[in-house]
């Protein structure tokens, strides 16, 4: 594939075979041998996560789980919380709910990150992915695209004002 080593794989979703040795083990002998920088979970719950670590002698690097404005159950059953008090950053899937949250008459939520994109003059992807980093653990949003634009309108989500109001 022409590239010597992989910056951050993430092994995903829960496996209810999990031999946390072997995985860990194996995770681990690749990160020594320098074929991945680090290595994190999607989709993992905390007890999971909890077990997968004690059988790694290196720290897993992040959590990626499925965070939205839609789909905030992360946040109501300690999931978000357990990941930020193991210091863990938290990536989050789908914070646009594929699109759904941006699609005029899909969702109302819509017309209030337009109306906020043209007050704050950014896009309203951008708004929409701004509020996952006003968390305190900075929740870093997936933008799920390879759409330069895309990208670059989403990349201002960083300079978006967002407080208890928006």
């Amino acid at each position: 594939m022409g590239f010597d080593r992989i910056d951050l794989p993430l092994t995903h979703r829960p496996d209810p075979l999990l031999n946390q040795h072997e995985t860990g083990g194996a995770l681990g002998e690749v990160i020594q041998s320098d074929k991945m920088l680090a290595v994190g979970v999607s989709d993992i719950r905390p007890c999971d996560l909890s077990l997968l670590q004690s059988a790694m002698q290196t720290r897993l690097a992040l959590n990626q789980i499925e965070l939205s404005l839609l789909a905030h159950q992360g946040f109501n059953v300690g999931q978000v919380a357990s990941i930020q008090g193991r210091g863990l950053p938290i990536m989050a899937w789908s914070p646009l709910e594929d699109e759904n949250l941006l699609t005029e008459g899909r969702h109302p939520l819509n017309a209030v990150f337009l109306n906020l994109g043209e007050q704050t003059g950014t896009d309203a992807a951008a708004v929409a992915s701004a509020w996952p980093l006003a968390h305190p653990p900075r929740i870093l949003p997936v933008m799920g695209t390879n759409n330069l634009d895309r990208i670059r309108a989403q990349s201002q989500d960083f300079g978006v004002p967002t407080d208890w109001q928006t």
